[in-house]
């Protein structure tokens, strides 16, 4: 008794689950208490409620799903082996590991394009950078060259040394009349 009581209750869960996952058209009450039986009662009453019609199934496909399921819980190891694929011929076997040996290749080749192509990328613009540092090594380069040559010819010339000299003179005139003016 305590076993058809279980199975019922898994049922009930059942068709609650199913039925929050697939609302039903008509939502009255479409489920028996079943449980609430009294203890000396082995028939059951006679009950037109038809609790899988919700699921768009008959009570008697439900309560055999529910048998299918209880069996397969019961037993675990049988519903496997019958299920086993059968082994084939070693025509189609090696059909298979060909077939399966083009797409690793094809796979292959498709990755090793993708990196050459990646490396072209890179060298690309490795060479545009390489450009350009030495463009820019070829200007510090001349800059050096034009300062070593102002440090080498350190004698002024006459008309560079009055010019500092007036320049030296406007600045100082110019300072003192900000001192005197503040």
């Amino acid at each position: 008794m305590s076993g058809i009581r279980k199975r019922i209750s898994v049922a009930r869960e059942t068709v609650d689950v199913l039925a929050i996952r697939s609302p039903p058209v008509n939502r009255q009450s479409q489920f028996r208490d079943t449980l609430s039986l009294p203890e000396n009662a082995t028939a059951s009453d006679h009950c037109d409620v038809e609790y899988a019609r919700c699921l768009n199934m008959s009570n008697e496909e439900f309560d055999a799903l529910i048998e299918e399921w209880a069996e397969d819980r019961a037993h675990p190891g049988a519903s496997v082996k019958g299920k086993r694929k059968s082994r084939g011929t070693p025509d189609t076997t090696q059909d298979k590991i060909r077939s399966d040996l083009v797409k690793l290749a094809d796979t292959m080749k498709s990755k090793a394009l993708w990196y050459r192509d990646q490396l072209v990328k890179d060298n690309e613009a490795l060479s545009k950078y390489t450009v350009e540092q030495e463009k820019q090594l070829d200007t510090v380069a001349s800059v050096a060259t034009e300062a070593s040559k102002l440090t080498k010819t350190a004698r002024l010339t006459l008309r560079q040394s009055l010019f500092m000299i007036a320049s030296l003179f406007v600045l100082v005139v110019f300072m003192l009349m900000i001192f005197i003016v503040t």
